[in-house]
């Protein structure tokens, strides 16, 4: 179900002063204070002027309505610090956030939209690494953590290797990118081999990095934050990691007793066998 919206105004007013924070501290380290905010924080993509289709780590990326607001952030920055500078700057643009807030909170991942529960996957059969299955992940079961049900995790995932096996048998790998990757509950869907494959991925603005400051309900992680903000690290990092298809099917056969010819079964009952 939908998340409300009560809880995604509670993520938008903690991750965008976060957001001008880690804009601050990327600035002070030397980084263009413009681009650390735009193409490593999610602020624009907050906001009413995102479209939903152009993002702001494109390298020709360039807003009219947004460039001039930018220029405003840093004028802020420079004659205040701290909680006056989050404040000032996420009360500038706080109009086009709140315009976004119902609509974001109506478009959280609906169950029927990800027919393989916490998982879905782009097929890419002429990957340079061999065809592969991309995963990329979500909660369509807030205010539940999607861990709580490790069980049904395992056969979605299952059923979805057998998805992506039997639309590609000559499937080579699974891979994702994600913050979760440094979390030892999803690491275990996976066999040590996608563990020891780990490689960092560079900070942008998209949920493979700031994902991990939304909790189970939809809200804003402030204990993740808190830490981020205690250290200047984030809690989780963002790596991509990949296994063997074969290796997978049997990781998921042997740790937790499922056959893949299994779940394809199941997926041609649920829909058909497409993903």
């Amino acid at each position: 179900m939908p998340i409300t919206v009560e809880a995604r105004r509670d993520f938008v007013q903690g991750i965008v002063p976060l957001s001008f924070w880690m804009a601050d501290k990327l600035a002070r380290g030397g980084e263009a204070f413009a681009l650390a905010l735009t193409n490593k924080t999610p602020v624009y993509r907050l906001t009413t002027l995102y479209d939903g289709k152009r993002h702001p780590s494109d390298g020709t990326f360039s807003d009219p309505k947004w460039n001039p607001l930018v220029a405003e952030f840093e004028a802020i920055r420079t004659r205040s610090a701290g909680d006056a500078y989050e404040k000032a700057c996420t009360e500038r643009c706080w109009p086009l956030l709140e315009g976004r807030i119902a609509s974001d909170a109506a478009e959280w991942p609906a169950l029927k939209d990800w027919p393989f529960g916490f998982w879905r996957y782009d097929l890419h059969a002429q990957d340079p690494a061999g065809a592969t299955a991309e995963l990329h992940l979500a909660n369509p079961f807030a205010p539940e953590s999607p861990f709580k049900d490790v069980s049904t995790r395992v056969r979605e995932l299952a059923r979805l290797l057998a998805d992506a096996t039997a639309r590609c048998p000559e499937l080579k790998q699974v891979r994702c990118g994600s913050w979760l990757n440094s979390f030892a509950p999803f690491l275990a869907f996976f066999p040590e081999a996608y563990a020891r494959s780990a490689q960092p991925r560079p900070l942008v603005y998209s949920k493979g990095w700031w994902g991990q400051f939304i909790d189970r309900a939809g809200n804003f992680h402030k204990r993740n934050g808190e830490q981020l903000r205690a250290t200047g690290r984030f809690p989780f990092e963002s790596l991509t990691c990949a296994c063997g298809a074969g290796d997978l099917k049997k990781h998921l056969k042997e740790k937790f007793g499922l056959e893949n010819g299994d779940a394809l079964a199941a997926v041609g009952r649920a829909n058909g066998g497409s993903a």
